[in-house]
């Protein structure tokens, strides 16, 4: 899988992974944060929670929920699509 690579990416995944080591091509995460809706100077964040699969090589689903008082946002993100919408 690495032969392609980069001689130094070569030598960090020589390095950082044991050989034999299951090498997932799926992945869940969770996350939490703040979602920025402005500009750099009033960036107007919102609190959300997001999931977000991995699914290399093929590609990735990100979806997230967010809200800042009586503001709601809620939408996902892909390789194909990007689809917000505020939520009522």
């Amino acid at each position: 899988m690495i032969a392609d690579l980069p001689e130094p990416a070569r030598r960090y995944f020589l390095y950082t992974i044991e050989p034999g080591t299951p090498l997932w091509t799926v992945a869940s995460i969770s996350m939490v944060g703040r979602f920025g809706m402005g500009d750099k100077d009033n960036p107007d964040y919102l609190d959300f929670e997001a999931t977000q699969v991995l699914a290399m090589p093929s590609g990735f689903v990100w979806k997230m929920r967010a809200r800042h008082d009586l503001m709601r946002l809620s939408g996902s993100d892909s390789q194909r699509w990007t689809r917000f919408c505020p939520l009522m």
